[in-house]
This record gives C-alpha cells, sequence and structure tokens, in this order.
C-alpha cells in the first residue's frame, strides 16, 4: 500500500486500498507543478529520473535543478527509485548518475538479482540510525541464493558489462533513429539510454509489441503508445541488428 500510495497507474490501484493519507503524485517535468506543492511540510519526494512503466520518459535538466534548489531550501528527503533503472540498465550503475543530482535514498531491486528476487535499500550515511536492528525484517530477505547470484552481478558489472551496455546501447539507438526515418509517420520519438530504449509511436504500442512476439521478439508496452526496449545487459550488437531487422519488418507489416 506504500508504494502504491505514491504512484498513479489506474490498473493497479483499482480495488486496492486504503492508501496513506499525505502523500501526492504530481505531473511529471512539470516545474510548476513541483515549485506548487513542495514546501516545509514535505517529508520526501521520490522520483524515478528514467521512468519505466511512465514510457522511457526522463526528466529536463531544468526540472532536476529546480529539484536541487527546492531541495536545498526545504530540506526534504529524495529518493530514487531505481528498480528499472538501476544495475547497470542505462550504461551507468544507477540512472540517476545521468543527472546532476545526488539521492538520500535508493531503493534497488529486479536487474541487481540477476533474475532472481533480490532488493535493497540504499541511504546516505545521516540515515544510518533511523532504523537499528530488528525494527524491519522480510521473510525471504538475504537469501543466500539470491545473494550469491547478486554478486555475481556485480562483478560483471565491474569487469566490463556497463562498457557493452554503453556501447551496444548507443549502436542500438543509432540503428532505432535509422528506422524512424523510415517509419516517421508511425515512429514519432526514439527514447533513452543504454539498453534501457523505447519508441513513441503514433499508435498503440500493443499491436506492434504483438507483432514482434510473433517473430519471436519479446518487447513490451509502457504507457500506452511506447514500445519499451529492455533487453539483457549481455546483447551483443548481431543481436541488435536480428532485433533491428525484425522490428523493421513489422512496422513495415503495420503499415500495409
Amino acid at each position: 500500500y506504500g508504494a502504491l500510495s505514491i504512484m498513479d497507474k489506474p490498473n493497479y490501484k483499482e480495488n486496492m486500498g486504503p492508501f496513506l493519507s499525505g502523500t501526492k503524485v504530481i505531473e511529471f517535468n512539470s516545474i510548476e507543478s513541483l515549485k506548487a506543492n513542495i514546501n516545509d511540510n514535505t517529508a520526501a519526494v521520490v522520483l524515478e529520473f528514467i521512468q519505466g512503466e511512465g514510457g522511457i520518459a526522463e526528466p529536463s535538466q531544468e526540472f532536476v535543478q529546480c529539484l536541487k534548489e527546492l531541495k536545498e531550501k526545504f530540506g526534504f528527503l529524495l529518493v530514487a527509485d531505481e528498480i528499472q533503472a538501476g544495475a547497470g540498465r542505462t550504461g551507468k550503475f544507477f540512472g540517476f548518475e545521468n543527472f546532476d543530482i545526488k539521492p538520500d535514498i535508493v531503493t534497488m531491486a529486479k536487474g541487481i538479482g540477476g533474475g532472481l528476487p533480490l532488493g535493497a535499500i540504499l541511504a546516505q550515511d545521516f540515515l544510518k540510525d533511523v532504523w537499528s536492528k530488528g525494527n524491519h525484517g522480510t521473510t525471504y530477505g538475504g537469501n543466500a541464493v539470491a545473494c550469491a547470484t547478486g554478486l555475481a552481478v556485480l562483478n560483471e558489472l565491474e569487469n566490463g558489462l556497463l562498457e557493452n551496455v554503453d556501447s551496444v546501447g548507443s549502436y542500438l539507438k543509432k540503428k532505432l533513429v535509422e528506422v524512424q526515418s523510415k517509419f516517421p509517420e508511425l515512429v514519432l520519438e526514439v527514447r533513452g539510454r543504454g539498453l534501457m530504449l523505447g519508441l513513441k509511436l503514433s499508435f498503440d504500442a500493443q499491436k506492434l509489441v504483438d507483432e514482434l512476439l510473433v517473430m519471436r521478439i519479446i518487447a513490451n508496452a509502457a504507457s500506452g503508445t511506447v514500445l519499451r526496449i529492455i533487453p539483457p545487459l549481455v546483447l551483443s550488437k548481431s543481436d541488435a541488428e536480428h532485433f533491428i531487422a525484425k522490428l523493421s519488418l513489422a512496422l513495415m507489416n503495420i503499415s500495409q
């Protein structure tokens, strides 16, 4: 209920609740909304810097700068949601590292476990005594197999995997821009960083997802009209070329 209280996708909140009081969701990337809703009573601002479910959207530098200035003025905690963008997905270990800002708390999961269930909460040193031992726990927290996998993931990220995400991600994005130039009426925008990419489409993205699935390519729809492309971080350039060929064919089929 805590997580659902600070997000706004209706299909996840329907028939759920009650939700926490004193929370609100403001318009992403709106400086006006940011200024209007933050004051001395603000405890924390939670931000997914590169939006996963939100369609691979990211904040403008002006939005981030405004957030920094408000944080300095009002002293609230900044929480970075790195569930999807963390663990190397964008070519940097954390998604927020693509922006000039430093959060107080970072939440992580998904990628850090290499496919096994693993999550983590990171915090700045001044917050280390907020919870003492035994205050909070989780039934499967610290699972030995998942933690061993997590260590293997961290080792790979520190030994060349981040460089692969950066190089192959740049190559794939370049190819996606070429696809956009071939289908300008269907592909409106290429978004994202590293291997967290998206295509803003002029139609329901589920239609393209279905076309690709027939070709044994897995992608998914986010925010209605965005094709979300989040392949394994070990993706090679030849894998990327295979995907681009299938994507081009799928778009051709839709255009006819």
